[in-house]
């Protein structure tokens, strides 16, 4: 449906992640970092997942969440007759 050229545009956002060479290095190296045997020297499979917070943690941080903008396809200043 097309919009009048009066009507209000909505603000349309997309979140993504920037998985950069770099981004990809900075990740590695800092799961490096870390003392893994909270998750592998444990059997129980409960204290496992609770402590995969470590690596949700690198992850956040090495690839942060970045909102963009979402340009607007429609071209209200043209008419259909155009």
């Amino acid at each position: 449906m097309a919009r009048g050229w009066l009507s209000p545009r909505l603000n349309k956002t997309k979140t993504t992640r920037n998985f950069s060479k770099h981004n990809i290095l900075n990740f590695k190296t800092h799961l490096s970092y870390e003392i893994w045997d909270t998750i592998f020297g444990k059997q129980d499979v409960h204290e496992i997942f609770n402590n995969f917070h470590i690596f949700l943690r690198i992850f956040h941080s090495s690839f942060p969440e970045k909102e963009t903008q979402l340009q607007d396809k429609d071209k209200t200043w043209i008419t259909k007759g155009i």
